[in-house]
């Protein structure tokens, strides 16, 4: 009796067990691979095929004398999970635990008799079909519907459904049920040509990857007010899109949301957007304007790549220039950036070749990498003393700049800093600075003179290199090595003085400097000379006593004619003696107007261009 009442029980579960895994139908619509939209056997009528799920299984039944291809891949990731291809035949069945098919959302596709057929099913993590959501089409649409929410995602446009016009609806009916429209599939309308408006209705809160990407003829979209991101690259490619307003409450902006809408001109983005990906509006060619709003904190590099922007409006509450912000806009002019701005991202106006002027506030106290590199117009720019770091190459190519001003509290000049400004002609160099960097003047071909103050300790490879039109230079005592390059091609330098900490003089550090008549060096013991490091040789200018220390050195010293004048005894002139404003060379004569060099003055050291 106990035996039977086991059996009985044990029977009643498994009846219990196998009406919750009952069948679950998967709707099949037919699909068109991207390609073949013109095959006219995309347009054939014919019965879909049947799919369905039953006991962890799935099944699929259909009327076909030609080989059959299945397959289930992600939905979202496309990554594949099964692929087989079955002779003539009308049912396949595929475990799906054999496989390794679990919880998620996936997409099946059949192919036979030259058509495609494709289908979504999801799986909960009993390798069952979630009662709750399942897939349905509704006028052409397949829709995921939730029965526990009363919600449906739009999923897939029916690529040969053609409506000029077309409004998402908000709400659909099935089975008695109305369900409300809150979410867009990522793909949904990927690659559709048949619309050019779309009106998205409130009730839709998120907007997947991709939705709307390469979608030739849309030319304007209504989106909803109730989303709050716009995903990766979800208008990417819409070529002929031509203006969009992103509602108020979007925060994020995901990655390339925007990219090559060629025909975009303008933009409106909200104070409520905090987060703007990379590439949003990459290569928007006739994006002419925009608002930069003040609520943004993270920004992706290349957001304006390429746009032909000429106005930008910034939000007063702006706190940065985000990295490579506007690279490649050579149709923007003249910039003002706010007064609470206290950063310039690395390359922001990078290649902004129409860049004639630019306002740089004094809360700004950092100025990233490359940021002015190629703004090939810009004539003249003021740096604010607050700015304490100025990055590599900032103005790097800026091939017309002609005056700048330095911050006094500078610590370092970067390298290539003002590489290849062939119209530069005035800077100063802070006392402040130390370090000169790499380059950091190389090819500034206009540049006539410049005073490098005694704070500097190092001097970087080929910082003045091509430096043609200066006449004289004074090292700073603190230099202890010139480094390959420093000074090569300066063709017009008449004059050096290197100071007693100097130890050597690397190879061609004074190559092409072939007016180089004079050479004044403090040091008592010969510095280190390497091969080639001039490439004519005047006259050497050495302390008393100390010439035949340069003749008997191993180093090319000897080829110098060298005269023992560099007399650091020099007895200037009394106060009562000097007359104001008169001129002294370093030998204590005096000189005028016509002399060309460093000469003291006051008893200051200074230069007479």
């Amino acid at each position: 009796m106990k035996t039977t009442r086991t059996l009985f029980l044990l029977s009643a579960l498994l009846l219990m067990a196998a009406t919750s895994m009952g069948r679950t139908d998967i709707p099949l619509v037919k699909d068109v691979p991207k390609g073949n939209e013109n095959d006219e056997r995309a347009r054939m009528p014919m019965v879909a095929p049947e799919a369905y799920m039953e006991s962890g299984s799935l099944f699929i039944e259909f009327n076909s004398a030609t080989p059959t291809i299945v397959s289930i891949n992600g939905r979202n990731t496309n990554e594949n999970y099964y692929y087989e291809q079955f002779e003539s035949t009308g049912r396949v069945s595929i475990n799906l635990r054999k496989h390794d098919i679990k919880d998620g959302d996936y997409k099946l596709g059949v192919t036979f008799g030259g058509l495609w057929w494709i289908g979504f099913f999801v799986i909960d993590s009993d390798s069952r079909p979630v009662a709750s959501a399942f897939y349905v089409e509704i006028d052409s649409i397949l829709y995921k519907l939730s029965t526990e929410e009363k919600t449906a995602e739009y999923v897939r446009f029916n690529r040969f459904f053609y409506e000029r016009r077309y409004n998402v609806p908000s709400t659909i009916n099935y089975e008695n049920g109305t369900y409300s429209v809150t979410k867009i599939a990522a793909n949904a309308f990927n690659n559709s040509p048949y619309f050019s408006i779309i009106t998205i209705p409130n009730e839709v809160k998120s907007i997947g990857e991709k939705a709307f990407a390469d979608c030739p003829h849309l030319t304007d979209v209504n989106l909803s007010q109730s989303i709050t991101t716009i995903e990766r690259e979800t208008f990417y490619g819409c070529s002929e899109l031509t203006s969009i307003v992103i509602p108020d409450g979007v925060k994020v902006i995901k990655d390339m949301a925007f990219a090559t809408c060629k025909k975009l001109a303008s933009v409106h983005l909200p104070e409520s957007l905090t987060t703007i990906g990379e590439e949003v509006f990459f290569r928007c060619t006739n994006l002419k304007t925009v608002n930069i709003p003040g609520s943004l904190t993270s920004y992706g590099n290349y957001i304006f790549y390429g746009c032909a922007l000429s106005s930008v409006s910034f939000s007063e509450n702006l706190t940065t220039i985000g990295e490579y912000l506007f690279q490649g806009c050579s149709g923007l002019t003249s910039i003002d950036i706010p007064q609470n701005v206290t950063t310039i991202g690395e390359g922001a106006f990078l290649g902004c070749s129409g860049l004639i002027s630019i306002n740089i506030p004094q809360s700004v106290t950092s100025i990233g990498h490359y940021a002015f590199q190629e703004c090939s117009d810009l004539t003249s720019i003021i740096i604010p003393d607050n700015v304490l770091k100025l990055g590599y190459g900032v103005f790097q190519g800026c091939t017309h700049l002609e005056s700048v001003e330095l911050p006094n509290g500078l610590d370092s000049i970067k390298a290539h800093l003002f590489y290849n400004c062939s119209n530069l002609k005035h800077v100063n160099i802070p006392e402040s600075v130390t370090i000169i960097e790499g380059a950091a003047f190389f090819n500034c071909s206009s540049l006539e003179s410049i005073h490098i103050p005694e704070s500097v300790e190092f001097l970087g490879e080929s910082v003045f290199r091509g430096c043609s039109k200066i006449t004289s230079i004074t090292i700073p005592n603190g230099i202890k090595r010139i480094y390959y390059l420093v000074f090569a091609k300066c063709e017009n330098l008449t004059s050096v003085i290197i100071p007693e900490s100097v130890e050597r003089i690397q190879s061609s550090s004074f190559a092409g400097c072939n007016n180089l008549a004079s050479v004044t060096c403090y040091a008592k013991t010969p510095p280190g000379l390497n091969r080639d490091a001039f490439s004519y040789y005047g006259t050497l200018h050495v302390l008393p006593g100390c010439k035949q220390q340069y003749l008997n050195s191993d180093m090319n010293w000897k080829l110098f004619n060298i005269v023992e004048d560099a007399d650091t005894e020099i007895e200037w002139p009394s106060d009562n003696e000097a007359s104001e404003n008169i001129a002294y060379d370093l030998l204590g004569q005096p000189v005028d107007d016509s002399y060309k060099g460093i000469v003291v003055r006051n008893g200051k050291k200074t230069f007479i261009r």
